[in-house]
């Protein structure tokens, strides 16, 4: 009887460690959960030499529009300071391993609202929401243009306070066109990575990367007019890296 007390005493020992044990699943604590590094890059990208001259996008023939923009709607294909920063470039880092944190993140908002897109051009995570907003009270057609991602085509109509929205994600990594096939002036750019080390360019040609872990890189711009240009960029952990680039004409 002893024996068998002491079997039933131990086995109740062992069940009451097991169930102390608050340690997390191995597949949880592997699991990504975001950027780790701690390192920020900041810089701004410019221009050297005169940027070209773009003359307002006539809208006359659409009704709607023209009582919004009657002089005409700016071509934001190009948008650079006197200094010759450059808004609206996508800058991100290759070379950087993928991470799983985008659908963690917030959506990010593509707007129509003035016969124009806003902003100009967005950057988001593979998994990350895209929402498609529409505060004009008349139609416009959303034709996303992805290739590596399945392409997609709606409508939306926004009704008296309330915006049309409608919430879409890309699962691979590419930079595609939006435009409204009802008004083929209205063009946005889309920028998705597989990793969150991205950053679009502010009115001052400003960007700032946070959480990149050390290593070799190349830091990359994208612009829609003048393409690509890139610098190697070595990350040590801990400290921050500061980097310009310039396209030249």
């Amino acid at each position: 009887m002893r024996a068998v007390a002491a079997q039933l005493l131990c086995a109740l020992l062992l069940t009451l460690i097991a169930g102390c044990d608050d340690r997390p699943a191995a597949s949880a604590a592997s699991a990504s959960t975001g950027p780790t590094g701690n390192s920020t890059i900041t810089g701004r990208v410019f221009l050297r030499g005169a940027a070209p001259a773009l003359a307002p996008i006539d809208v006359s023939a659409v009704a709607d529009c023209a009582r919004i923009h009657p002089d005409g709607i700016p071509d934001e294909a190009i948008v650079a300071g006197p200094d010759g920063a450059l808004q609206n470039v996508i800058v991100y880092l290759k070379g950087v391993p993928t991470d799983s944190g985008g659908p963690s993140r917030p959506a990010v908002v593509l707007d129509q609202l003035g016969c124009r897109y806003r902003p100009h051009v967005v950057a988001l995570q593979t998994g990350q929401i895209l929402r498609v907003e529409s505060h004009d009270p008349f139609l416009h057609n959303v034709h996303i243009k992805s290739t590596t991602n399945a392409a997609s085509n709606f409508s939306e109509f926004a009704q008296p306070d309330q915006p049309a929205t409608t919430d879409t994600s890309f699962s691979l990594p590419e930079i595609f066109p939006v435009q409204c096939d009802v008004h083929p002036w209205m063009r946005a750019w889309v920028g998705v990575f597989d990793h969150p080390y991205f950053a679009v360019t502010d009115a001052s040609g400003a960007f700032r990367i946070d959480k990149v872990p050390p290593g070799n890189f190349t830091l990359v711009a994208w612009q829609e007019r003048f393409g690509e240009i890139s610098s190697p960029l070595q990350i040590t952990d801990g400290k921050n890296a500061a980097i310009d680039l310039t396209y030249s004409r």
